[in-house]
């Protein structure tokens, strides 16, 4: 990952939260783990890049009578393990 993301809280530089390689979930918990002493945050974010996404068009044999489904993938992830997980 290229996100790199910091925050501090302005009133008090010392509390501080790096949420370097976190999921989203797990950001948010970090940033919440802030001391809400202050009305400012300082957020700092370094080279954030928007991951490339494809959409993959699934077609069943006629014989089966499937509607086609379609899945968003990001680029590199594992094609398979998307249509098990998805389909």
């Amino acid at each position: 990952r290229d996100e790199r993301l910091e925050v501090k809280g302005n009133d008090n530089p010392d509390a501080a939260v790096r949420t370097e390689c976190l999921d989203y979930d797990s950001t948010i918990d970090a940033i919440l783990s802030l001391p809400s002493d202050g009305d400012t945050l300082i957020v700092t974010v370094k080279r954030i890049r928007k991951k490339p996404k494809t959409t993959v068009v699934l077609q069943y044999p006629p014989e089966m009578n499937e509607p086609d489904v379609s899945l968003e993938l990001f680029s590199g992830e594992n094609l398979r393990r998307a249509m098990l997980v998805r389909g």
